[in-house]
């Protein structure tokens, strides 16, 4: 099993608690926009990995 960088780990966390929390926003409000928070989470995710990417190589 090859190893998973923090990156991928972020995005696909990211999307599936922004997932969660959009469909929850949905069924309560039934605003289309409430699947933003899908997106906000996933870039948050990527971003948050790709630092500790950066620190994981700065420190070998």
């Amino acid at each position: 099993m090859r190893d998973y960088t923090c990156s991928e780990i972020g995005l696909l966390t990211g999307m599936a608690v922004g997932g969660i929390f959009g469909a929850i926003g949905f069924s309560i409000s039934n605003n289309a926009l409430c699947f933003i928070l899908t997106g906000i989470m996933i870039v948050t995710g990527i971003s948050v990995g790709s630092v500790l990417d950066k620190r994981r190589l700065n420190k070998k």
